[in-house]
């Protein structure tokens, strides 16, 4: 199992997603439950931790992945996530719009260094329907 981990940075205001931090460990626990490491992801001197950082960008059509920056040092592999943004997916689709993009990126990260999707891929569909259903947990329209 890797311990895989998901960050909010957003770089301009009014620009962004109201993801909680529950959302977040939500994330965390149940995609790091199901994360193998891959010979790929070896190579890159045997990380601990696979990090993602959300960030949102008006004008894409999809989401958009940086990276990998590596840290031998903190063993991490780290990925940038920029999801598309309109004031529409924001509102009216949210949350489950930016959070299809969020987990198809996710998933984008995991084919490339060569990680297995099996059990990501079965997991996914549980994933938009607990937090659509949980909603108020997982949104904070304060921030």
């Amino acid at each position: 199992m890797m311990r895989v981990s998901f960050t909010q940075v957003y770089t301009k205001v009014g620009v962004d997603f109201p993801f909680s931090w529950k959302l977040q460990k939500y994330l965390r626990d149940q995609i790091s439950a199901v994360v193998k490491s891959s010979a790929k992801l070896e190579a890159m001197g045997a990380p601990e931790e696979l990090a993602f950082y959300i960030s949102a960008r008006s004008g894409i059509q999809s989401t958009d992945v940086r990276g990998p920056a590596v840290s031998k040092r903190l063993k991490t592999v780290e990925f940038s996530l920029f999801l598309p943004f309109s004031e529409a997916a924001r509102t009216e689709a949210f949350p489950e719009k930016p959070l299809r993009e969020l987990l198809a990126g996710v998933r984008e990260v995991l084919a490339v260094l060569e990680i297995d999707t099996t059990s990501y891929d079965k997991i996914c569909p549980r994933i938009v329907a607990y937090v659509i259903s949980n909603k108020a947990e997982f949104t904070d329209y304060n921030s």
